[in-house]
């Protein structure tokens, strides 16, 4: 039975469409305007776009993260929005993008196949996984009951971490290990999760109607986004090293991503951070310099955004690119949002939206100029 926690299929479908009407507006767009228009947008009001079509999505324990929801377009992209289920995400929607869809079917049957070859037995086909933010998988066992993910775009078996004495999984947020099963909800404070979640959502309730509507609660929003090429990792342990091969890419420097591999020294489970922050000054002979924020926030990664500096974003088993921000406050709340180039699914990634709030941030990597003592 669901608790005061759940958020509603509909309610979640409500709450997509709402906040990506914040985004579509031709002037805000940036280098994706042809796409982020309003145009694009089909007619009607709220609750009209995506019905109640949503893709349910759990963590590794089972519980109902998300709802996903996806409009076809007519360049043969798509809208799509992940809406919170649960309001202990902090936030009603956690992305929002104008992206190539998903290969859903295809990716279940590649995920099945490898499952049979390699002796894993695959527990619910049909219920999809976020096991690291945004990744996706099946979960699967093995004769052992040992417990595993496999990653839907690039198969490969991850996992489970193992449990401590007291039965709790151990987890590790800043692990370098790229090969991670992680839960959004691990490690959040409940209570102030569900307050931000609430307020969010009265600033939504205050957009209705048309988006030709003057919406007078709302503040313009501010913005800065960068223009890059998307790169998709070519394994699943390549999100460093394609997230680094962008920002490369904007500053001129071309590198393959096995080369950038090679100087991160990238293993099994990825590159250490540390090897990831040294990479940069030798990819680029001394050019640029790697260096670590930790903790990560807002205003150093929107400082980076406004010298023209994409850097890279840390979540915990997963790094991407950031390369622009927006501010929105509507009635008495502000929401950040980053703008993200997402080296996952392999050889593809997507771009979108995602609040700040929604996710944990592990570190970033600032990729400028040398620093002169």
């Amino acid at each position: 039975m669901p608790d005061d926690t759940t958020v509603p299929l509909q309610q979640a479908s409500d709450n997509a469409w709402k906040t990506l009407q914040l985004f579509v507006t031709t002037e805000e767009a940036g280098p994706y305007a042809a796409t982020w228009s309003v145009d694009n947008l089909p007619e009607g009001g709220a609750g009209s776009l995506f019905g109640t079509n949503g893709l349910p999505i759990y963590d590794y324990k089972g519980r109902l993260l998300y709802y996903e929801f996806a409009l076809p377009l007519q360049n043969g992209s798509e809208f799509r929005a992940r809406a919170a289920a649960t309001r202990e995400l902090g936030s009603p929607v956690l992305q929002v993008a104008a992206t190539q869809p998903f290969q859903l079917a295809a990716w279940r049957e590649q995920a099945l196949k490898f499952a049979a070859r390699n002796g894993y037995v695959i527990d619910n086909p049909d219920q999809i996984i976020c096991y690291s933010v945004p990744k996706l998988g099946l979960q699967a066992h093995k004769a052992s009951n040992a417990k595993f993910i496999i990653d839907l775009a690039a198969p490969v078996a991850i996992p489970y971490p193992p449990e401590n004495a007291d039965g709790r999984e151990s987890l590790k947020a800043d692990s370098d290990d790229l090969l991670l099963v992680w839960s959004p909800l691990d490690g959040r404070v409940q209570r102030t999760s569900l307050e931000t979640f609430a307020l969010k959502e009265v600033a939504l309730s205050m957009i209705a109607g048309p988006l030709a509507e003057a919406l007078p609660e709302s503040v313009p929003p501010t913005q800065a986004v960068l223009d890059l090429k998307l790169s998709g990792q070519q394994n699943a342990v390549y999100c460093a090293v394609a997230s680094a091969q962008m920002i490369l890419a904007y500053h001129g420097i071309d590198a393959t991503q096995d080369t950038i591999a090679g100087v991160m020294q990238t293993g099994p489970g990825g590159s250490t951070v540390e090897n990831q922050v040294a990479a940069f000054a030798q990819l680029s002979n001394n050019r640029f310099a790697g260096n670590l924020q930790k903790p990560p926030t807002f205003p150093l990664g929107q400082n980076q955004v406004n010298i023209q500096a994409p850097y890279k974003s840390g979540v915990p088993g997963h790094a991407r690119v950031g390369a622009g921000w927006k501010i929105q406050t509507t009635g008495a709340t502000t929401s950040n949002w980053l703008y993200i180039y997402d080296p996952w699914p392999p050889n593809a990634g997507q771009v979108y939206w995602e609040d700040w709030t929604a996710v944990q941030h592990t570190n970033d990597i600032f990729v400028d100029s040398p620093r002169v003592a």
